[in-house]
């Protein structure tokens, strides 16, 4: 609950902010130099980055909740991937990393899509976030069995042992940052029955996993 209230309490502000930025951006307010629309940008980037930690403290409450509902169907994994990667693209292509999509034909998900694909683009936010400039990431679905595996893999800077159990902790980050993607994807991912896990090496990169139930 306390939660809940501290999120809406920054959200009022932060929509004010972000109404004027639009209107500088706009130049409704007046024409804009070179640099001060390099700090506009700068700004804006910040407004989204603070908008995504508010709306994933908003979904604290409800994720977490043992009674979580889940509207479960089935669909092709390919659907959430292709949603998650026009998302990100942008950014990772500003970063000029080499993004690769492998998917099979047989992915079928079981499961609630939505939440699905809130997790496995917390995972992929991550990895573009972490990955240097001209980094590789590559985004896999695979049937095994009755099941998916879904794989976000990174040539970011890698995790140490110690701490691949506690990034997936409420509020636990690596850097600064709130650290709350990787809790909440774990938390769907476990509402499924599914797994999620870690695996890194320091220097090379990380490879993350979630298993979930595939079309019966």
């Amino acid at each position: 609950e306390f939660i809940d209230i501290i999120a809406h309490e920054l959200k009022t502000p932060l929509t004010t902010i972000k109404t004027y930025t639009d209107l500088l951006r706009k130049e409704k307010l007046g024409p804009l130099n070179e640099v001060q629309r390099e700090k506009l940008e700068r700004m804006e980037k910040n407004i989204k980055r603070l908008t995504k930690l508010i709306d994933d403290m908003l979904q604290i409450p409800s994720i977490d909740a043992k009674e979580l509902e889940l509207r479960k169907e089935l669909f092709p994994a390919q659907e959430v991937i292709d949603a998650i990667v026009e998302e990100v693209e942008e950014i990772a292509r500003e970063k000029k990393q080499a993004f690769t999509v492998e998917i099979d034909g047989d992915a079928i998900i079981f499961g609630d899509k939505n939440l699905i694909e809130k997790a496995i683009k917390n995972i992929v936010v991550n990895a573009v976030k972490y990955t240097p400039e001209k980094g590789a990431i590559t985004l896999t679905a695979k049937r095994e069995g009755d099941f998916i595996r879904i794989s976000v893999a990174d040539t970011g800077r890698g995790i140490r042992s110690e701490d691949a159990e506690k990034i997936f902790e409420p509020f636990y980050s690596l850097e600064s940052g709130a650290g709350l993607g990787l809790s909440i994807a774990k938390n769907i991912v476990e509402s499924h029955g599914g797994k999620i896990w870690v695996e890194s090496t320091v220097g090379k990169g990380s490879q993350f996993h979630i298993l979930l139930r595939g079309e019966k």
